[in-house]
């Protein structure tokens, strides 16, 4: 990707996240770029073309993420390195791809896109929620932890994370909200290794 279309793609995100897909036009787009209009058009066929644009590449470096903390789980030798590695600082920087999906939720939810929910849809139950669930059945069947419900514990960690992740677009944009991203994030880390470490079905 060039820089131009760098620009107009990270520009595309942020107002579409902030003011909606319907309000944005191409236009809004090249003002903030400081580009003429028509350029627009030399990166991307039209507004729908370039937000699935971004949604697909959020979902595929999403998949990409989740892949590689797989494989580092699959070597981890104690419950903390796995809790390490699922409750990594990189899920709250700015630039990660689980933050991006974030983003890409807000998309989705307020216009209601068939493209992007079936996105959402693939992303979330196909690589999200399995990654944490599988991760939580090799701690079991190495001793790590006792018995419990990871189905259940690996959809409070998904929908945590991307509650934050919300949080981090509010904060973004200038919102004050009510707790620090990076305390919440720590308490639900506690939280989860309380579940998994007595047994608990969430």
């Amino acid at each position: 990707m060039n820089e131009t279309k760098s620009k107009i793609f990270y520009t595309s995100l942020e107002l579409f996240a902030e003011h909606g897909t319907r309000t944005v036009t191409l236009g809004d787009i090249a003002d903030v770029v400081r580009i003429k209009k028509p350029s627009i058009y030399n990166h991307f066929e039209n507004k729908e073309m370039l937000i699935k644009e971004i949604l697909q590449l959020f979902c595929d470096a999403a998949k990409e993420f989740i892949d590689e903390l797989s494989e580092r789980n699959e070597k981890a030798e104690t419950f903390e390195e796995v809790m390490d590695n699922i409750f990594h600082e990189q899920f709250l920087s700015p630039e990660n791809p689980i933050g991006f999906f974030g983003l890409a939720i807000v998309i989705k939810e307020q216009h209601n896109l068939e493209y992007a929910k079936k996105c959402v849809i693939d992303l979330f139950y196909g690589y999200i929620v399995d990654h944490f669930k599988e991760s939580f059945d090799r701690m079991i069947e190495k001793g790590m932890i006792p018995p419990s419900d990871t189905q259940m514990i690996a959809w409070i960690v998904a929908f945590g994370i991307l509650e934050i992740n919300d949080m981090r677009l509010h904060q973004h944009m200038g919102n004050q909200l009510p707790t620090d991203c990076k305390k919440m994030y720590d308490g639900m880390r506690r939280h989860i290794s309380f579940l998994l470490q007595n047994g608990s079905s969430g």
